[in-house]
């Protein structure tokens, strides 16, 4: 299963390293995770996307974590 994780281009470098060390294709997006929201709402129904959102900013974890669905429906 593909994954990829859009997060803030200041994100810490540590978090950068663990998303691509766990497989993720890293997407580093100038701005705020606002702006990684508008990337992943306007891929889910192109790639479709299935979104597991976790906000958590203050953590400097990756904003937006999201992942094709396999046939229509969450993979199992």
């Amino acid at each position: 299963m593909e994954v990829y994780v859009f997060m803030p281009s200041d994100t810490p470098r540590i978090n950068k390293f663990e998303a691509v060390m766990a497989g993720a294709k890293v997407a580093l997006v100038d701005g705020l995770i606002t702006g990684c929201r508008r990337i992943v709402s306007a891929g889910k129904e192109a790639m479709s996307w299935f979104d597991l959102s976790a906000l958590r900013e203050s953590t400097g974890a990756p904003a937006i974590v999201v992942c094709p669905r396999e046939h229509g429906t969450f993979p199992r």
